[in-house]
């Protein structure tokens, strides 16, 4: 479209204001628009297409003529150009945006492009429902942006992970069972937690160096994320010490933490190394008035319960006894 189209269609649009202003600079106006890297588009209240700058031709692959908005998506989602729909059917997609368009004076929206480019589209309503669109280019704004949620995500997850085995560190699971727990709330239900210790660690670190002390972490952490269910969560608490937290779960967390173990027991963790371990594991469960401190204790106590009684074995948490208090 040539610039007598854009003046007028300014002038149809109440843009110039009874032509107020100078044909000519009508004329570098719409020459400038051309010249500025925007894509530019004017639409009529009938939603046809008045005018359209290069770039905006370019993009939505325009053919000759005055389309509809409806006319150039459907175009656009049968020769792949233009914006990405997301869907097989353009007429649910255009059901969606029209009930958008032209909804509010001026609103501002992102377009993700076929070929790789952001664009900000802003939508502007003039006089008796004339629409002005522009287009800017934002790609290298996105690509920053998503350089920076990257960056932001990989040091979130270094805060959060223990550097050796991958698995969630102490402050992530404790933040873990603080959420579990808070979500138990006044309506109760069932949570429990375990306790596991890697048995005589030191040993293995002294007889066989730190090196294979470290390949014997990440195999238990390794076979308990194979072990447990999708809801779990296992971390590294210490040294050679993992919390496993267990939602929705009462008996049958023993159960889970008892078949790890004999997991373990049976394992051969490295190759061309005679070397073998156990673990020892302590269970509690959810009480009503329980805090993360109290409920941990109790885990903390079966498991010190378990290694008193000749470790590779699972306890559950059980209260001293009056007989066990005088003893």
């Amino acid at each position: 479209m040539d610039s007598g189209d854009f003046l007028g269609a300014l002038k149809d649009a109440r843009f110039l204001q009874s032509a107020r202003l100078p044909a000519g600079l009508c004329v570098g106006l719409s020459e400038g628009l051309r010249a500025s890297g925007v894509a530019v588009a004017l639409f009529d209240p009938e939603d046809r297409l008045a005018f359209a700058g290069e770039m905006f031709a370019a993009i939505y692959n325009l053919q000759p003529g005055h389309p509809t908005f409806d006319d150039i998506m459907r175009r656009c989602h049968e020769t792949k150009t233009g914006p990405i729909f997301g869907t097989k059917d353009i007429n649910d997609w255009l059901a969606a945006a029209n009930s958008k368009r032209r909804s509010r004076p001026q609103r501002h929206f992102e377009v993700d492009i076929v070929d790789g480019r952001w664009l900000l589209a802003t939508e502007t309503i003039y006089g008796e429902g004339w629409l002005l669109l522009t287009l800017t280019d934002i790609t290298v704004l996105k690509a920053s942006e998503q350089t920076l949620r990257h960056a932001r995500d990989t040091a979130i997850k270094a805060a959060e992970t223990d550097f050796l085995t991958g698995l969630y560190n102490r402050r992530r699971m404790m933040a873990e069972l603080d959420e579990c727990m808070e979500r138990l709330g006044d309506a109760g239900g069932q949570l429990s937690i375990a306790l596991v210790d890697l048995d005589y660690f030191k040993a293995i670190n002294d007889a066989h160096g730190h090196a294979v002390g470290d390949k014997i972490l990440c195999h238990f952490s390794n076979r308990a994320k194979a072990t447990v269910r999708k809801a779990d969560s296992v971390g590294r608490v210490g040294g050679e010490e993992f919390l496993i937290i267990l939602p929705s779960a009462g008996d049958e967390a023993v159960r889970i933490v008892d078949r790890l173990c004999g997991r373990i027991a049976r394992s051969k963790p490295l190759r061309g190394v005679d070397l073998r371990y156990t673990i020892s594991g302590g269970v509690a469960s959810w009480r009503r008035g329980d805090s993360a401190d109290s409920l941990y204790h109790r885990a903390d106590e079966a498991l010190y319960a378990a290694k008193r009684s000749g470790r590779n074995r699972v306890l559950a948490y059980e209260a001293p006894t009056k007989s066990s208090r005088a003893a």
